[in-house]
């Protein structure tokens, strides 16, 4: 019972650090893409009006 107890409690601590870091990675991530969704959309703007001349 002990044994298990404990290596529950590993495996609980071993994913809250995973789901910790999972969602400091995905939050960069997400601002990493907006970043170049937003580099990409003044290329295009730059584009559309040098067409557009």
């Amino acid at each position: 019972m002990g044994t298990a107890r404990a290596m529950g409690g590993l495996a609980h601590a071993r994913t809250a650090v995973v789901s910790a870091m999972g969602g400091g990675e995905a939050r960069a991530r997400r601002r990493a893409d907006a970043r170049r969704a937003d580099a990409r959309r003044v290329v295009r703007g730059c584009h559309g009006a040098c067409s557009s001349r």
